[in-house]
């Protein structure tokens, strides 16, 4: 950053550091002009009457105009004296960020500061010392809100790490489902890791000592409970269709993972569960069951570096069929991530063929479908509304195509690139298709609804 920038930047962080009212509860924030990329940004603020809080967020946006207008939000939460809020990890593309405060008491008045810019460093040392750096923490799981229509992750931010949803009416953005610790909530965070290997800036004052903070309620994961195989009873002249929930997706080893298929509709229906993508059928019969995840022992190449890592996708499939001569049938294939503890070392092996699958994710209008093509003869079919599949690749060159036989309205497509641990980095290339989206491990494509239409791109699988 040029140093004639720096006293302008410090005057504005300044002039917006103080305390601001508006209509609402008055906020006491010191605002950050530099955060670093790859971890997860901490701040900090105080709000007076604390008393009458209902809520409180961060708004905040990538500043490259290729990132799009959407606005995103996290809910603070209550630290007495003061509050709390963890973002999500900002990538490395990115060069700058803005966000500001929003605090609403319980007669709906709104208080609200300045946008504040910030810039996006690689790495600590390129913060200029002049200007405050934003604390953070190395691991985290944070709940992200957006806008009806915005992309499932925010652009310019790192998926890992997101595990549900937050805002309220309208809200739009849905990644991974459910909270790992196994509660839901607009707001909820889990931290999973030790403050104590946070990076810190001092903790801006506390409220006048005539306000006295409200605790945040406390949200308890109920005990876990061994489910009850539900009976299925058939509802006659009942339409096909497979309706299955897995959930937490994201969490520390041992992890409890629940699969509920009960709400899906047919006619005699049968469930099938391969737990960990190895085409092996693991139960069967009853429309809910669960699988507890481990790490002990296991060994598996690295993600996307060649620097071993203690985390592992697992792709469980679902499949829901109809028990006829002409009866419906649908897999679904769902990523699970597992961390494991710190004490557990994982040693980089050869890939596997099923470690050089390729997944996607699709979501078609009424009168579209479209054929997955992997090496020229691996084909797999994406269907009208949402539905995914995987084919396996090679070692060395892929080449994927995805090609819409019959148009209609606009769509999208998601390529899941931790389905093949064996990627070789920095060997996709793009060769036809709308990018619209990217983050560490996945890449989205718009499609326009024309027939023909067609996605292109290659990647290189180790040996």
């Amino acid at each position: 950053m040029p140093r004639r920038l720096v006293p302008a930047i410090l005057a504005f962080i300044v002039a917006v550091s103080a305390p601001l009212h508006a209509q609402g509860p008055a906020i006491d924030h010191k605002a950050v002009g530099c955060i670093v990329a790859g971890v997860y940004p901490k701040l900090t603020a105080c709000f007076s009457p604390a008393s009458t809080v209902a809520r409180a967020r961060v708004n905040f946006k990538a500043t490259e105009p290729q990132m799009g207008p959407h606005w995103y939000w996290v809910d603070f939460k209550s630290e007495s004296p003061c509050y709390i809020v963890i973002l999500p990890k900002a990538m490395k593309t990115i060069t700058g960020m803005t966000y500001n405060l929003e605090v609403t008491d319980k007669a709906f008045r709104v208080g609200r500061t300045a946008d504040y810019p910030v810039k996006v460093v690689p790495d600590a040392g390129g913060c200029d010392k002049d200007i405050p750096v934003a604390g953070w923490v190395q691991n985290a799981s944070v709940i992200v809100g957006g806008p009806a229509g915005a992309a499932s992750v925010p652009l310019g931010f790192s998926s890992v790490g997101l595990v549900g949803v937050g805002g309220g009416i309208g809200a739009g953005v849905i990644v991974g489902g459910v909270v790992a610790a196994g509660a839901a909530g607009a707001g909820l965070y889990t931290l999973t890791s030790d403050d104590s290997a946070t990076n810190d800036p001092p903790p801006p004052p506390p409220p006048p000592a005539t306000a006295t903070p409200t605790p945040a309620p406390q949200v308890t994961a109920p005990p876990t409970a061994t489910p009850v195989p539900p009976t299925a009873t058939p509802v006659p002249n009942q339409p096909f269709k497979a309706n299955c929930r897995v959930f937490p997706t994201f969490g520390h080893e041992p992890l409890l993972v629940a699969f509920d298929c009960c709400a899906s509709t047919g006619t005699n229906l049968r469930y099938e569960y391969d737990f960990d993508g190895d085409k092996v059928e693991d139960a069967r019969g009853v429309c809910r069951t669960q699988r507890t995840y481990t790490l002990k022992g296991a060994s598996f190449a690295p993600l996307l570096t060649t620097t071993p890592t203690q985390t592992r996708d697992f792709f469980a499939t679902v499949t829901v069929r109809e028990a006829l001569a002409d009866g419906n049938r649908t897999t679904e294939t769902f990523a699970i991530t597992v961390e494991g503890d710190l004490s557990l070392k994982i040693q980089s092996v050869k890939p596997s063929e099923a470690s050089r699958r390729v997944s996607w994710t699709a979501e078609l209008a009424g009168a579209d479908s479209a054929q997955v093509v992997v090496n020229g003869t691996s084909a797999v079919y994406a269907r009208t509304g949402k539905s995914s599949g995987n084919a396996v690749g090679r070692a060395g060159m892929n080449r994927v195509e995805m090609q819409l036989v019959q148009g209609g309205a606009p769509g999208r497509v998601t390529f899941d690139l931790r389905s093949m641990p064996s990627l070789v980095p920095g060997s996709l290339r793009m060769i036809a298709g709308d990018v619209v989206g990217v983050t560490d491990t996945t890449i989205t494509f718009r499609l326009k609804g024309q027939p023909g239409e067609r996605i292109v791109f290659t990647l290189v699988a180790a040996d």
